[in-house]
């Protein structure tokens, strides 16, 4: 495993291609709540909604060339007390430990600006990859659930401790 050193940036409205192709990728869709292809027209009013969604922190991990790597999204919810954190890895760069580390950069800059949110990933019980970058991050299995119509393991974040 090789990790590729990475930064992480605000999502720009120049990402929506990429997280569209990103999030149509069949081993992406066959881990989704609903596993089928999600049109381009679709994609662009959901994408344009977490946009404008101050709910929303979407964040996309690039190489220091500017190559994009992977995306890492919270949808905040409970008032922002809790969040549920989805995360992708660009097909290219799989199986280099990306996933975990841009988890755990993920939620510290999520805990910068949102601290004491809680974090919660609920990932299909098939999805392996996704559960040990869960564990690598430093996620607890909390348990299985059904959520919206699909049984899934719920993995929480460590507190994250942020210093001024």
């Amino acid at each position: 495993m090789i990790a590729t050193q990475f930064n992480i940036r605000d999502v720009r409205a120049d990402d929506s291609e990429r997280l569209w192709r990103w999030a149509n990728d069949p081993i992406v869709r066959a881990s989704a709540f609903s596993t089928a292809p999600i049109p381009r027209e679709t994609h662009e009013r959901w994408f344009a909604q977490k946009l404008s969604d101050p709910d929303t922190v979407l964040l996309v991990a690039e190489t220091p060339a500017g190559q994009p790597v992977g995306q890492i999204r919270f949808d905040l919810r409970s008032g922002g007390e809790e969040a549920d954190v989805d995360v992708t890895v660009d097909p290219g760069m799989r199986g280099r430990g990306l996933g975990a580390r841009l988890i755990t950069d993920g939620v510290a800059i999520l805990g910068l600006r949102r601290p004491a949110c809680a974090v919660r990933a609920l990932v299909r019980p098939t999805n392996r990859a996704s559960r040990t970058a869960f564990e690598r991050a430093g996620f607890v299995f909390a348990g299985e659930i059904t959520h919206e119509g699909v049984p899934v393991c719920v993995f929480l974040a460590p507190p994250v401790e942020v210093r001024p």
